[in-house]
Formats: structure tokens, sequence, C-alpha cells
């Protein structure tokens, strides 16, 4: 396959502090085949700078003011042009095999409309925190 299969979209407001633990877990992602958006919604701190400093290879949506979540993820949403894409809060942490156990997962079962991870508390991380949702 050409070109990305999945975008994997990271909203963000007044997060840089937490940016700083999710890059660098987008770019050891096993998945190679992924293009990263993120989407700023208005913030006021230094992120889009941030970002264009230390990670000009990411794409940035700069919103001028915050929308609101609802209205940030429509965006996100917006910005993919993949089969997949993976809606991420900006205070995460992943797996290097996340995206690509995520995608597999998908395509195993293409009923499916969503795939979720596990996941683990920041401060105790042998404690699972979600394993996931289901929605009939």
């Amino acid at each position: 396959m050409n070109g990305p299969v999945l975008t994997a979209v990271v909203l963000s407001y007044d997060g840089r502090e937490l940016l700083e633990g999710l890059m660098p877990s987008l770019a050891g992602q096993r998945l190679r085949e992924m293009r990263i958006v993120v989407v700023d919604n208005g913030s006021s701190d230094d992120t889009v700078t941030w970002l264009a400093r230390e990670w000009p290879d990411v794409d940035v949506v700069s919103l001028p003011r915050n929308v609101g979540v609802t209205r940030a993820l429509n965006v996100c949403l917006g910005v993919a042009e993949t089969e997949f894409v993976a809606l991420l809060n900006n205070d995460l942490e992943l797996d290097p095999a996340c995206l690509g156990e995520l995608v597999a997962a998908l395509r195993a079962h293409p009923e499916a409309a969503s795939a979720g991870g596990k996941l683990l508390d920041f401060h105790e991380r042998d404690v699972i925190d979600g394993a996931g949702d289901v929605f009939e």
C-alpha cells in the first residue's frame, strides 16, 4: 500500500508539557505508514512554536481560538485522509506496538467501527485503568 494507512490526530489545548511525553511515543510506533497531526485548540502556551521547532515533520492545525472539545474533534476527523484514524488525547504515552495492533484488530474485524487499547494508570503502570467500552 502506498502512503499512510493511519492518521494519528492529537487534540491539544495548552498541553505542550504533555506533548513532551506523547510525541516520542508516537515517533516510536512500529507502524511506520502513519501521518501525525496535532490539532491545537487555541492554546495560549507555546505549543505551536514548540512543535514547529521540535517536531517539524508533524502537521499542525492551529485553531485561532478554543472551539470546545466536540468541534475540535470534528476538525481532527476532517484532517484525516487515511483508512484509519486514531483520535488521541495529549496526555498519553503509547506502547510501540499500540497503533499497529489496533489497525490489525480492525482489519481482522471489519464489522467493528472502532477499537481501543488497554489503559494503564500513569503512576502505577501495573494497574489497569480501563480496557475499552462497548457501544450498541
